[in-house]
């Protein structure tokens, strides 16, 4: 189901370049279908429904506040995300969990000191029930970091920036990225180089080079 609302200032698109899962893939090349309950002037609803066919989803925000709501936009309108239908169940579930940890993690950074909410406060409270959001494992939190981080740096609002969970999610991304360019890499110890070791098929493959090498030095 969908609720349509005219007003589009407090929204965020919620744009992850760097991520390309195969399920959120999904919500674009799956025209989405439901009901859609008509928007009033003042942004609430009435009891007007109607069903809808988007064929064209431009993409998905992130509306922050003290009540967060899930967005699509199309080239006609913004429909907010309720409840999904069974068949797109799948393809919302990690789309869901990015908006919940991203827009509870806004309200908790927004209600306490930047010294309060700590990485273990923040995570713990993430992992329990908000409304009729779910909770959310440490684990699925991490999974999402890359995207919180960007959420957290495009709003015009820092307060999420400056909290020590935040902090801690992008030390966590920079460990990444430092362990991603260190592997495959050779090993220097101060001034020894000690190459990366060679598995079983490529040590065949040097030797097989290696005694070619010598026999056409031996016929010269």
């Amino acid at each position: 189901r969908a609720a349509t609302n005219g007003s589009d200032a407090a929204r965020l698109p919620a744009s992850d370049e760097e991520d390309d899962d195969e399920d959120e893939d999904i919500v674009v090349r799956r025209p989405p279908r439901g009901t859609a309950v008509a928007g009033d002037a003042s942004g609430g609803s009435t009891s007007e429904t109607v069903r809808v066919h988007i064929e064209d989803v431009l993409e998905w925000c992130i509306e922050y506040g003290a009540v967060p709501a899930l967005w699509l936009r199309s080239s006609h309108a913004w429909y907010k995300l309720l409840n999904p239908a069974p068949e797109y169940a799948k393809c919302h579930e990690p789309v869901r969990t990015r908006f919940e940890v991203c827009a509870r993690a806004y309200i908790l950074a927004s209600t306490m000191s930047p010294r309060a909410a700590t990485y273990k406060v923040i995570i713990k409270l993430l992992s329990m029930e908000y409304g009729t959001m779910h909770g959310h494992s440490e684990e699925e939190v991490l999974a999402v970091k890359d995207f919180v981080i960007e959420q957290a740096a495009s709003l015009e609002d820092h307060t999420l920036l400056k909290t020590g969970f935040l902090k801690m999610l992008k030390e966590r991304q920079r460990r990444e990225k430092e362990d991603a360019g260190a592997s495959g890499a050779d090993l220097v110890v101060g001034r020894k180089w000690i190459p990366e070791p060679l598995d079983a098929a490529e040590e065949s493959l040097l030797m097989s080079r290696a005694h070619k090498a010598v026999l056409r030095l031996m016929k010269q």
